[in-house]
């Protein structure tokens, strides 16, 4: 569902994710199974820096994968539009209500190209210092949505959340 910020500070434990020490992290799959069930290739949802700098990528709904599930809505925000710096229209943080718990996702609308460059240096194939255990063994990964449009990305999540 959508979310707003109410300015409140991040919880003291809350520590942003961190750059990881190991020689390669692990590799993803090369297919995943779309609505209609053929394959799709990963590489198709793959951030390429150089093509946002030489502005021939133009997509600017990214989802961020990996986010430590006990984290809760405020400290998502929060570190997130600290590192947009205000070049964000719309975030999506999916929660699964039977847990209380967010999805371990979030999808995020910014104004253009080249305000993904932050996020992406920032946090992908990054560790959470948190003490998740399956935060700290997976890398976040900060990839384009499948879906360019939040409308359709917002109905989604409200029928996964039912």
């Amino acid at each position: 569902s959508m979310v707003g910020w109410d300015g409140s500070p991040p919880a003291a434990s809350f520590r942003p994710p961190q750059a990881t020490h190991r020689a390669a992290l692990p590799e993803t799959t090369s297919a995943v199974a779309s609505a209609n069930g053929a394959a799709e290739d990963d590489s198709l949802f793959e951030i390429t820096p150089q093509a946002i700098r030489d502005q021939t990528d133009p997509r600017t709904i990214i989802m961020i994968r990996c986010i430590p599930k006990h984290l809760d809505r405020d400290q998502c925000v929060q570190w997130l539009l600290e590192l947009l710096q205000g070049r964000c229209t719309t975030m999506i943080l999916p929660t699964l209500r039977n847990r209380h718990a967010n999805a371990g996702l979030a999808y995020v609308h910014v104004t253009t190209p080249d305000a993904i460059l932050p996020v992406f240096d920032a946090l992908h194939g990054k560790l959470w210092s948190e003490p998740d255990a399956v935060a700290k063994r997976r890398p976040v990964e900060v990839v384009y949505a499948k879906i360019q449009d939040m409308a359709a990305l917002k109905t989604k999540w409200m029928q996964v959340d039912e």
